[in-house]
């Protein structure tokens, strides 16, 4: 059986400096909180001497219960305005990124309103595929968009996050999440029973209810990426570029409101189908190919055979490599420097031969 993966969060500088600061500004002694918390006296002072690496989410935010004497509804409010603020004063999105307690809270505890037009765009998606709020759930909680894990199992309904030091700004935010919601989860929220949501839980909705239609994963997540932007549901980056007055990777929507029929039409149609879109793509690849090798054939068929054949090998050899140098920005070279360019790939081909020699 495998084991549970508790939901953790790396203590960072920044998150220990905050313990000990809300610490010392509601007058908390270290050893009272640890005994509070069940735990050792020096538990506390552990954690902010560096002495342990990471915490349970769970018990951290129970940490900042205690410390500021507030529950329900009021440790809510002050924990999601304390925390944009500290967004609004970080001083760039790189030390942002590597606080994976601050993720969590933004995507899986804040809540947010849950708009009229964004009520209105289920609804209509729901109508449309012939769904039922009962079955949108189920598919929810089939996880297909879930990481899969084989060692372990994740607490469910919980956010995990992994920072990757790559891409945006040197660093990606991945994050994963095992859903497990009531069956009637969805019809609360369309009949407005429910009326607050974690950005993390309408992702999920968002996703599986756009990727019904044709299996189109990578065209529901666009969508979804558009439809919480532009429906007020950020993630920690783009609370950060709000406050800070910085562009974003995508836009507000510019069209006129003129009615929740024409964004749910957007929104239906803006964004590209992939799948279309990667059929049209391979014709074209494939057409250009196709001219390319008949162009061989007739000036040297022997030339166009071992071509193929060598291809192929390639193909065979490492598949991900022969794409990842056929996609490789060759265009961008100046025509007069391409047999220089060929003469240093030669080059380079034979030096790593020799490896396997």
């Amino acid at each position: 059986m495998a084991q549970i993966q508790k939901q953790k969060v790396r203590l960072t500088d920044l998150l220990r400096d905050t313990i000990k600061d809300l610490r010392k500004t509601y007058n908390k002694r270290g050893d009272v909180l640890s005994k509070e918390l069940d735990r050792g006296a020096s538990y506390v002072s552990q954690l902010e001497n560096g002495k342990i690496r990471d915490i349970e989410f769970d018990l951290l935010d129970t940490m900042f219960q205690r410390i500021i004497g507030l529950s329900g509804d009021y440790y809510n409010d002050f924990i999601q305005k304390y925390i944009r603020d500290i967004i609004t004063n970080i001083q760039s999105k790189e030390l942002l990124y590597n606080e994976e307690w601050i993720h969590i809270y933004v995507m899986q505890n804040f809540q947010i309103d849950i708009s009229e037009g964004i009520i209105e765009i289920i609804e209509k998606k729901l109508d449309q595929v012939g769904y039922t709020p009962e079955q949108l759930v189920k598919k929810i909680n089939q996880n297909v968009f879930q990481h899969q894990w084989m060692d372990v199992k994740r607490e469910l309904n919980k956010l995990y996050v992994n920072i990757s030091g790559s891409n945006y700004d040197n660093y990606s935010v991945y994050t994963d999440i095992t859903y497990s919601l009531e069956e009637d989860y969805v019809a609360k929220i369309l009949s407005k029973e429910t009326t607050t949501i974690s950005y993390i839980f309408m992702d999920g909705i968002l996703k599986n209810l756009y990727s019904i239609e044709n299996n189109d994963m990578a065209g529901a997540i666009t969508k979804t990426e558009k439809i919480l932007f532009d429906n007020g549901f950020f993630d920690t980056i783009e609370l950060f570029e709000n406050s800070h007055n910085l562009s974003h990777s995508q836009q507000p929507l510019n069209i006129e409101d003129t009615g929740t029929e024409d964004l749910f039409t957007f929104y239906d149609d803006v964004i590209v189908n992939y799948n279309e879109k990667y059929k049209q793509l391979k014709e074209k690849a494939m057409e250009k190919l196709d001219y390319a090798f008949d162009r061989y054939k007739q000036e040297n068929s022997s030339y166009a055979c071992e071509t193929l054949e060598k291809i192929l090998n390639n193909m065979d050899g490492d598949l991900g490599l022969v794409v990842a140098l056929l996609s490789s920005p060759i265009n961008t070279l100046p025509t007069g420097m391409k047999h220089y360019f060929f003469d240093d790939f030669k080059a380079l081909i034979d030096r790593y031969s020799k490896h396997n020699q």
